[in-house]
C-alpha cells in the first residue's frame, strides 16, 4: 500500500506499537529522522534513516537531508524523543542536572524557542524542495480527560498541531480469532482533536496492517523473511491465512513449525529468536 498524497505537514498520533511508522513508510519515497533506535530498519530500510541520537544529532540530521536526493517525505520518528535529547541538551548548556533546575524558568524558556526553531527548519525542508513533498510528525499519545493527547507538554504540543495540515490517529482492535488488525482514522472522530483535513483521504476509512501489507512493503524476496519477522513480531499479531500461504510458496517452514511461529507471535514474541536460529542453521 502507497499512499498517493500531495505535500502537507502530516501528524501520525497513538499509543505505541500501532503502526505510526509503518503507515509513514507507506507515503511517497520516505526518508526518516529516525530517533527510535534499530528496530525501525524494518519499517523504512537502512538506506531510508539518518539514524540521531541527541539534539546536535537532529539538527545535522536537518543538513543531511537538504543533501539527500529521491526523497518526497521527511519524517520526525518520534517527536517524544527529540523532546527528550532537547531537554538534556538544555539543561547540558545551562550546566544543570535538569531542565527544571534552571532558574526563573529560562530552560523552559529555551526549550520552547528551540523546538519552534527546529520544527520550523524541518518543514521548511520539503516545502522548499517540491510542493509535492509531504512532512510527517510521529509522536505518542495518551488518554486525557478530552480523549487522545500528545504525550509531550501541552505547549509543545499547540505547536505541532497548530502548524499541520492534516491529523491522524493510529490504533489497534483485537478481532476474530483474537488476532491484532492495526488502524488509522483518517477522517477525525471523537478520539482526535482534529480530523484529517485532506479532501483526498477524508471517509477513506481504516487501513489494515496484514502480512500481505508486509510484503508489499517489503518486496516479496527471500531477504524479505527477516523484515517481516522484525514487523510482525512488535505488532504482536499476524494475518495467519496470509502468513501460511506465504510461507507454502516460499517453500520455507513445515507445517508444525508455521503453527509454532503463530502461537509464538502471538504469546510470546521474545521466544521467536530461537525458532529463527533453527531455520537458520538448517538453511546453511
Amino acid at each position: 500500500m502507497r499512499l498517493e498524497i500531495w505535500g502537507e505537514r502530516w501528524l501520525l498520533m497513538g499509543r505505541p506499537k500501532v503502526g505510526k511508522s509503518t503507515l509513514a513508510a507507506s507515503f511517497p519515497k520516505p526518508l526518516a529522522i529516525n530517533l527510535d533506535g534499530a528496530g525501525n530498519k524494518y519499517v523504512f530500510g537502512v538506506d531510508s534513516m539518518i539514524n540521531a541520537y541527541t539534539y546536535e544529532d537532529c539538527v545535522k540530521a536537518i543538513g543531511e537531508a537538504k543533501k539527500r536526493q529521491g526523497w518526497e517525505t521527511l519524517i520526525l520518528d518520534p517527536v517524544d524523543k527529540f523532546v527528550t535529547f532537547l531537554n538534556r541538551f538544555v539543561a547540558k548548556t545551562c550546566k544543570k542536572e535538569t531542565i527544571a533546575d534552571v532558574a526563573h524558568g529560562r530552560g523552559y524558556a529555551k526549550q520552547v524557542a528551540l523546538f519552534k526553531q527546529y520544527l520550523e527548519d524541518f518543514w521548511a525542508i520539503a516545502e522548499s524542495r517540491s510542493e509535492t513533498c509531504a512532512s510527517i510528525i510521529i509522536a505518542h499519545s495518551k488518554k486525557g480527560e478530552c480523549g487522545e493527547s500528545l504525550t509531550i507538554r501541552d505547549r509543545l504540543h499547540s505547536y505541532i498541531q497548530g502548524g499541520v495540515n492534516n491529523i491522524v490517529y493510529c490504533y489497534k482492535q483485537r478481532g476474530e480469532g483474537n488476532n491484532l488488525s492495526f488502524h488509522a482514522d483518517l477522517s477525525g472522530s471523537e478520539n482526535v482533536e482534529a480530523g484529517c483535513r485532506n479532501p483526498v483521504l477524508q471517509g477513506a476509512g481504516c487501513i489494515p496492517a496484514s502480512f500481505k501489507s508486509v510484503l508489499a512493503l517489503f518486496g516479496p524476496d527471500g531477504a524479505s523473511m527477516d523484515k517481516a519477522y522484525g514487523w510482525l513480531v512488535r505488532k504482536g499479531g499476524v494475518d495467519q491465512a496470509g502468513f501460511i500461504s506465504w510461507c507454502n510458496d516460499q517453500g520455507m517452514i513445515t507445517d508444525i513449525e508455521k503453527y509454532e511461529y503463530i502461537r509464538l507471535v502471538r504469546e510470546n514474541a521474545a521466544m521467536l529468536e530461537n525458532l529463527k536460529k533453527k531455520m537458520a542453521e538448517r538453511s546453511q
